[in-house]
């Protein structure tokens, strides 16, 4: 953690709008130093929108509730809907928690509402006007907003 605010201060932020945790990895991967660095960001960068995009396991992860711990630090999360049902999911994401894990993804999306201002899921529109249509009632479903992302390949 220390590393990462030594880096940011580096950087006249000035130029910039938002922070955006997300990419190669999961963020809440290392939960503690991520709650450490968004409370440094929140209290030194207070002008900043601050986002994080995740795949919304983290309640699996540790055991626990854990989006109260985004509360006044994260003025978005963009959470990776990526399917209509939690068989689908599985076969995208291979999460090692298993079927469970779509379920988990989206409780802790609703949960977020409670305490982040914006709360996203996302899907890619690659995936088919029927699936789209499927997806977007899972949201109407769990009261979520969705975001069709266009597909970019590598």
């Amino acid at each position: 953690k220390e590393m990462i605010i030594e880096e940011f201060k580096k950087y006249d932020l000035n130029d910039f709008k938002e922070i955006v945790f997300c990419g190669f990895g999961e963020p809440t991967m290392r939960l503690d130093d991520l709650i450490k660095l968004l409370t440094f960001i929140h209290q030194t960068y207070p002008k900043f929108k601050v986002r994080m995009n995740t795949n919304g396991l983290s309640d699996l992860e540790y055991g626990k509730k854990t989006a109260v711990l985004f509360k006044g630090l994260l003025n978005t999360i963009s959470i990776s809907l990526n399917e209509s049902n939690a068989e689908k999911y599985l076969e995208v994401t291979r999460s090692r928690f298993g079927i469970k894990s779509y379920k988990a993804m989206l409780d802790f999306a609703v949960d977020c509402k409670n305490y982040i201002p914006n709360v996203v899921v996302t899907i890619v529109d690659i995936i088919g006007e029927d699936e789209i249509n499927a997806c977007k009632k899972v949201c109407e479903e769990y009261n979520l907003n969705l975001r069709i992302r266009r597909y970019e390949a590598n």
